[in-house]
């Protein structure tokens, strides 16, 4: 496994908030000049399920009938 992950992230999820309002998230590493250590970093962001659709197809996501999505 190389230090730098070249798929630009892991751990993909979407959730269902409401109706219209999904929650995406991901993880990447962060490295620092001078370190072997890697620092995990979490992202998300709120967006409408169109965008929901966008980020489970560009990942590879299914969606679940619970109202979430799965790798």
């Amino acid at each position: 496994m190389s230090r730098h992950n070249p798929g630009g992230g892991y751990g993909h999820h979407a959730r269902k908030i409401t109706t219209d309002t999904w929650e995406i998230s991901w993880m990447f590493d962060r490295y620092y000049t001078g370190s072997r250590l890697r620092y995990p970093q979490h992202m998300s962001r709120i967006t409408d399920r169109a965008g929901a659709e966008r980020f489970v197809r560009k990942w590879g996501l299914v969606f679940r009938s619970d109202g979430r999505c799965a790798q």
